[in-house]
């Protein structure tokens, strides 16, 4: 399976926390001289705008494999008189 992700952080995590956190009203999308808004130096104290649109992507491959197995032993020799089958 292949997902994108924005580029900052090691998960979602710090975008859906800012995005919690921070009104709109806090900071603007960009400043009038070109620099981007933050209120800290946390990832969760970073613009979800710039998050989204200034930190890259990454792709997260995820590689799976399901197995189904099964087992089936005839341990009649451990006790004669019982049938496995009845």
């Amino acid at each position: 399976m292949s997902q994108n992700a924005p580029g900052f952080g090691d998960d979602n995590r710090a975008l859906w926390t800012a995005q919690a956190n921070l009104p709109p009203n806090i900071v603007p999308v960009i400043y009038s001289n070109g620099q981007l808004p933050a209120y800290g130096v946390n990832g969760d104290q970073m613009s979800p705008y710039v998050q989204l649109n200034y930190t890259g992507y990454r792709t997260i491959e995820r590689y799976t494999t399901k197995t189904n197995l099964a087992l089936k032993q005839d341990l009649s020799m451990l006790s004669p008189n019982i049938s496995p089958y009845t």
